[in-house]
């Protein structure tokens, strides 16, 4: 829960930020104003819509962590899939679904990247960063999805597995889209999840 609020302070100060300093995005630079400026009201759109969303998961993971402590299953009838980052997509896992993306090294974070928009073609609606360079790829993803314009996708980021797990399976798109966990190759994180499933 308290990552979660840490979440929502920093996704609070990194829109202030911008508002107060809009930064020009890269590849942006040498553009018109106009469009300079219809980027930078599209990077505030997303980070209010982030924010928004953390507020939302913060209720969700509450409520989740109440049922929990009931004895009921939050994941209800929800499907979890665990694979490896580099597996062929799996076109049958059902929609709405979020997606767990490992981010502990550059290579990762670039196999990552590289397969974001067919998670969204799949009906990804949020992505959930983990791992140390986690802000890393959260960035790196938000601006791929900027530029695809599909604004309804989330992204979130935590650098610690548990708080990462507990979101993902608890909070991720309020607790009612199926789970696609790319983390095979993380056996401590699948040790994670299992214990959390069990909890």
């Amino acid at each position: 829960m308290r990552s979660l609020e840490k979440r929502i302070a920093i996704h609070e100060k990194k829109l202030d930020d911008f508002k107060v300093s809009p930064a020009v995005r890269p590849r942006m630079e040498g553009q018109p104003k106009e469009v300079i400026e219809v980027s930078q009201q599209s990077r505030i759109r997303r980070l209010e819509q982030e924010s928004r969303y953390s507020e939302r998961a913060s209720k969700s993971s509450k409520d989740a962590t109440d049922m929990a402590a009931r004895g009921l299953n939050p994941a209800g009838s929800r499907k979890l899939v665990i694979t490896s980052l580099g597996a062929p997509a799996d076109h049958a896992i059902q929609r709405p679904f979020v997606t767990l993306l490992p981010a502990f090294n550059a290579p990762e974070r670039q196999q990552a990247e590289a397969i974001t928009m067919d998670l969204i073609d799949l009906g990804c609606v949020e992505l959930c960063c983990v791992g140390p360079e986690a802000e890393q790829l959260h960035d790196a993803l938000d601006s791929i999805i900027e530029a695809s314009s599909a604004l309804d996708v989330v992204t979130t980021w935590h650098e610690e597995p548990t708080d990462a797990c507990e979101y993902f399976l608890h909070a991720a798109a309020g607790g009612r889209a199926h789970l696609l966990a790319l983390i095979l190759s993380h056996p401590e994180l699948q040790a994670v999840l299992e214990e959390e499933t069990r909890a």
